[in-house]
């Protein structure tokens, strides 16, 4: 397609041609009207484009008076521009603005395409063929570099994370409390009474007491009976 003469000005689905009309039809007077940009919009740009279809190349050049006489009725500075005549100038505005913007992608993407084919075609028919000591990842070496580094790091948390849960086990098994040990005392045989510990004390008369409730030990050798000692009223007797 040719961006000139068969393309009526239709771009990115805005009619550029229909929004310069738009704008023209929104010109106030006098205000607008006899301004230099308006002027020249109305008298040389419209015929101009017009007769070669409204092809945006005319309306999209960079010295179009178009919107700088629209904006005298954006932004009017009296009361000769109706609020109608602002919308109709405003809604032009972005109509023309999103058609030649659409132009301006196109022409840039045929300027890359142009420059990638005179590129290709001037560069060696033979494939580099890597080596096979050496086959080719497809990775840069800063992405080999980053995929490497994400590993250690990865490697590195999950050995600090265990390193935490041990010690927190140790340290619960440390304070945990220990459970009392009883120990039962050992029952004696159905034909033999147990005797548990025995006590023994010595009694002044020479006599072993066996305080374990068993039976008493062999009594030790007596100490022979002292003299008895009389009272007074029997020494009186004698």
């Amino acid at each position: 397609m040719s961006a000139q003469g068969t393309d009526n000005g239709v771009w990115g689905g805005a009619n550029i041609t229909e929004a310069a009309l738009e704008i023209q039809s929104a010109i106030s007077s006098p205000t607008c009207q006899t301004t230099e940009t308006c002027i020249d919009f109305v008298r040389t740009e419209i015929p101009q484009c017009l007769e070669v279809n409204g092809a945006a190349s005319c309306w999209c050049s960079p010295d179009s008076p178009l919107l700088a006489c629209a904006e005298c009725m954006a932004h009017p500075t009296d009361a000769s521009t109706t609020f109608q005549q602002t919308e109709a100038a405003t809604k032009g505005i972005l109509a023309y603005g999103a058609g030649c913007q659409a132009y301006a992608a196109y022409l840039s993407g045929s300027t890359t395409l142009s420059s990638a084919a005179a590129t290709a075609s001037s560069a060696s028919p033979i494939p580099t063929i890597p080596s096979p000591a050496h086959p080719s990842t497809g990775l840069s070496s800063g992405a080999i570099s980053g995929i490497v580094s994400g590993s250690v790091s990865f490697v590195s948390l999950c050995i600090f994370v265990g390193y935490v849960w041990y010690k927190q086990s140790e340290n619960r098994r440390r304070i945990a409390p220990v459970a009392p040990v009883v120990v039962q005392r050992p029952e004696a045989p159905a034909n033999q009474e147990f005797v548990g510990p025995i006590r023994v004390m010595t009694h002044a008369s020479g006599t072993r007491i066996d305080l374990s409730g068993g039976p008493d030990l062999a009594p030790g050798p007596r100490r022979p009976p002292g003299p008895r000692r009389l009272s007074r009223a029997s020494d009186q007797q004698v």
